[in-house]
């Protein structure tokens, strides 16, 4: 028995079940039923008469009768008629949905395919598989993650030595969902599963780290899209951004002084290396991986890498060396072995590579508790701003590529220019009133 109306979520929970099984039919997707068997069950499915004459049906969603006719994957008319519409359309140019997802790839795989392969060789990749796996990890990662933690609270509780890899962190509920997210088949994921594990992530590691793992699942997935690893619309583009508050700490030019002296107690590499941030207003990871033969000591100056640089350069970047750094580094090259780099790390043939310890000490002995290494990079920036350096001079002073990166000083610059005022026409009105 067959009877037709317009779904919407309010009447599909108020169908009943009755003696036999009802098929109901969508009055605005033809090609869409909903049938009840008499103990309540519901399956929403699509029948299409193929050219042939071979009559092919598509369960796309199951319910029960009452509150849960729609929910889990699908949680809306709107979103059963979207699934509808893709089925059919499948159906028509021959495919079976059925075996597509039964042969398609889990959600974590796709991802981890991205991170570990399209990525590959990438600057940003090392972060992205710390972001992926701290937080979209699969099952089995999870599992490691639970044997980590376990291991790591085992050491600190007995007083042993903590485990090389440092601080392990336990996992939360977010990164449950995500191992059950990452277990789903791709086709299968929806906009409100990736709603759901970036709300997840946002309370409990901040808005900032949530919009880092929306946008990495959404950069994956458009990828795999364009690869057609995955059939569809995304399902993360309908997922709205957390707003952030970008941070602008900075160390006053008074404060300085206090700075430089808690670098110095620090002994090498750190205190050289922390010296040369703050001179230049590089970033941390172009610091690091500072070689010799980027030094030009006698024209006091730095070239730096297009490929070393942020984002997609097309030239090398020139950074003007001061003379108490020219010195550092003269003190640095007569010391230095055959090693290529500036800072070469005293256990690997690479750089340094871990300055958090180090900086931690610093700020502590500073009175700067929560003075970040970056902002290293923005005092860099404040002290030429308030010196009179314009917006457009500190842009290139520190390599950006874009003005809109160089317009969160603007803040320094109007302080700049509102001392500038009082000095100027301070001494206008002094003059006046005598």
């Amino acid at each position: 028995m067959r009877r037709d109306f317009l779904f919407s979520k309010d009447r599909l929970k108020n169908l009943k079940p009755e003696s036999v099984s009802i098929t109901y039919g969508d009055k605005r997707t033809p090609g869409l039923y909903c049938r009840v068997s008499p103990k309540g069950k519901m399956t929403y499915f699509v029948r299409r008469r193929l050219p042939g004459g071979e009559s092919v049906r598509h369960v796309i969603h199951r319910g029960t009768v009452g509150p849960e006719a729609l929910e889990g994957a699908i949680r809306t008319a709107d979103e059963l008629r979207q699934a509808a519409t893709a089925a059919l359309q499948a159906l028509s140019k021959g495919d079976r949905p059925g075996e597509q997802i039964r042969g398609a790839s889990t959600f974590g795989a796709l991802i981890r395919r991205h991170v570990d392969h399209r990525m590959a060789g990438k600057k940003s990749q090392p972060q992205l598989q710390a972001l992926q796996r701290r937080h979209l990890p699969d099952r089995a990662q999870l599992r490691q993650l639970h044997a980590e933690y376990a291991e790591f609270k085992r050491c600190q509780d007995a007083g042993e030595r903590l485990p090389r890899r440092g601080k392990a962190y336990p996992p939360t509920a977010a990164a449950e969902i995500a191992a059950a997210l990452m277990a789903k088949r791709a086709p299968l994921v929806k906009a409100h599963d990736i709603e759901r594990l970036h709300e997840a992530i946002t309370k409990e590691s901040g808005p900032v780290v949530g919009n880092r793992v929306y946008a990495l699942l959404r950069r994956a997935i458009n990828l795999a899209i364009e690869k057609r690893d995955f059939i569809g619309e995304n399902p993360a583009a309908a997922i709205k951004r957390n707003k952030e508050r970008p941070r602008h700490n900075f160390v006053p030019e008074s404060e300085i002084p206090k700075l430089l002296a808690a670098m110095a107690k620090e002994g090498e590499p750190w205190a050289d290396f922390f010296q040369v941030l703050l001179l230049t207003g590089s970033r941390k990871a172009t610091a690091l991986s500072m070689e010799w033969k980027e030094i030009d000591l006698e024209g006091r100056r730095w070239t730096i890498p297009a490929a070393k640089m942020k984002g997609e350069r097309d030239h090398d970047m020139v950074v003007p060396l001061l003379p108490e750094l020219v010195e550092i580094l003269s003190r640095r090259k007569r010391l230095a072995d055959d090693s290529p780099w500036v800072f070469p790390s005293g256990r690997t043939d690479g750089p340094i590579a871990n300055p958090r310890p180090a900086w931690v000490r610093i700020r502590e002995r500073a009175g700067m508790p929560h003075l970040r290494v970056h902002d290293l990079r923005h005092s860099h920036a404040s002290l030429l701003i308030n010196s009179g350096v314009s917006l457009a001079l500190v842009g290139k002073a520190l390599g950006h590529a874009s003005p809109r990166s160089t317009e969160t000083y603007s803040h320094v610059e109007q302080t700049a220019v509102e001392q500038a005022q009082q000095q100027s026409w301070g001494k206008v009105l002094r003059k006046k009133g005598s």
